[in-house]
């Protein structure tokens, strides 16, 4: 083998090794980048303003009081955010119960929902 062949075979071996170590390094560089905007997306999509707080529904049951009404339970437990009014709120409370009229009686039970912001 001549000088003028080892030169020009030892440069195709260099010039593969460049181009496998440019393609080694534009795979890492992609995986990066992806692996950053995954990440990135994950935490952003977790924050919260504060006017779009996420309220969860829960249920409980209470007994009526003497000279308790369902708008004076509408009024410890309504939410402003997820009902229109009062009557919608007294509705569902109706509706939940099974109840044909807005009549309660002291020591019954109601089963009434509530929102939280605690996630129980």
């Amino acid at each position: 083998m001549t000088r003028s062949e080892r030169r020009i075979k030892n440069n195709r071996i260099r010039r593969q090794r460049q181009l496998q170590r440019n393609i080694l390094m534009t795979i890492f560089t992609v995986l990066f980048i992806l692996t950053l905007s995954i990440g990135g997306f994950a935490i952003g999509s977790k924050a919260q303003d504060k006017e779009n707080v996420v309220l969860y529904k829960y249920f409980t049951n209470i007994e009526v009081q003497y000279g308790e009404s369902l708008w004076d339970i509408a009024e410890t437990y309504f939410c402003e955010a997820k009902y229109d009014n009062y009557e919608h709120y007294i509705s569902e409370v109706m509706q939940i119960n099974g109840m044909y009229s807005e009549e309660i009686s002291a020591g019954s039970y109601l089963i009434v929902p509530y929102y939280s912001v605690e996630f129980k």
